[in-house]
């Protein structure tokens, strides 16, 4: 009898871990595909059933399984709300958005963000990635000579006008005007005494681009910007290097390091301003206003080098012998990147 009933436990206890493996699997079915967005066109055809779209959602890499879409739609009972037409799913919703987005018929609309300090490289990528554009498409639309006339200073690139935002747009769009849209909001940021500011300095605004672009990549807290600005414009003025760390990252590209070794500074490459004096000759990164803002106005300062602290915020000297004792005690404190050495 003791035997049955071990047996029935045994048995009872399998059950429980297998309904609750079962339940674990289940669920997981319901998540999204990826934590990252990446975009799908699709259509649902007039009079599809519930397994029709789920099958075409889990072909199309929308989500993880037409079985698991099935099951949520019947169990609550929302099959007939489902409206057929033209949609984005994008790969990190679960399908429970999903499936509200086609309870909504929602608008063809695709969100996308530019972080700041984004390069044209990177941003290319992002926009191949999520499905918005192949790179043919973004290299016409990059190289249109309209595009850049648009702009009111006279500038060789894109690099540096796409502004760092969060943009809304239909799935129609056409790649230039996607590009059209981040320049204009490039012009609409800029400060409404820009070209008092550019006078003043008695720079172009190009060379201005160009340091607003390094300052962004340089800098991690705002209140070193106008600083680090400072500092590199001293260095102009003395015929110096700039010796931007932020420039050689520029030119390793998808290959980025986290600490650069003295062969990364030997590259032949007129973006290394180890190896070569005054501005690259063009901007790195798009940079954010802040970062404009601080190359139109630099702190005046008799700072030549600067070099950061664990926390992010900088030291500043004023000669090579300070310099080196303030990168000493970034040591001390613990530094083991000294990214922003000068």
């Amino acid at each position: 009898m003791k035997l049955i009933l071990r047996i029935v436990i045994i048995i009872f206890i399998l059950s429980c871990l297998a309904c609750a493996a079962g339940y674990i699997y289940l669920k997981s079915l319901f998540d999204p595909v990826s934590s990252e967005p990446f975009y799908h066109n699709l259509k649902i055809a007039q009079g599809s059933s519930v397994s029709d779209i789920g099958r075409i959602l889990e072909e199309k890499g929308v989500i993880k399984s037409g079985f698991a879409f099935w099951f949520y739609v019947k169990l609550n009972d929302l099959g007939p709300k489902l409206k057929a037409g033209d949609y984005v799913f994008s790969a990190d919703q679960n399908i429970e958005q999903i499936v509200k987005k086609l309870i909504a018929g929602e608008t063809q609309n695709i969100s996308l963000t530019v972080p700041e300090g984004f390069s044209l490289g990177e941003l290319r990528s992002r926009l191949i990635n999520y499905n918005i554009m192949d790179e043919k498409q973004f290299n016409e639309a990059a190289n249109d000579q309209a595009l850049l006339k648009s702009i009111p200073y006279e500038l060789d690139t894109i690099e540096g006008v796409l502004f760092p935002d969060t943009y809304v747009f239909n799935k129609s769009a056409k790649p230039g005007e996607i590009l059209k849209m981040m320049v204009k909001e490039f012009k609409n940021k800029l400060p409404r005494d820009i070209d008092e500011s550019v006078k003043k300095l008695g720079r172009p605004f190009k060379e201005i681009l160009i340091m607003a672009s390094i300052v962004e990549k340089e800098a991690r807290h705002d209140e070193d910007r106008a600083k680090i600005a400072s500092v590199f414009y001293n260095r102009l003025a003395r015929q110096m290097k700039l010796e931007s760390c932020a420039t050689v990252q520029y030119i390793l590209g998808d290959n980025r390091k986290s600490r650069l070794l003295y062969s990364d500074l030997q590259i032949d490459s007129p973006f290394n301003t180890y190896k070569n004096k005054g501005l690259p000759p063009a901007p790195i990164c798009s940079p954010s206003k802040k970062s404009i803002v601080a190359a139109l106005n630099p702190d005046n300062t008799d700072f030549l080098f600067f070099v950061a602290k664990p926390d992010g915020y900088h030291i500043f000297s004023k000669n090579f012998v300070e310099h080196n004792k303030s990168k000493q005690a970034t040591k001390k404190m613990g530094s083991e990147k000294h990214s922003g050495d000068k």
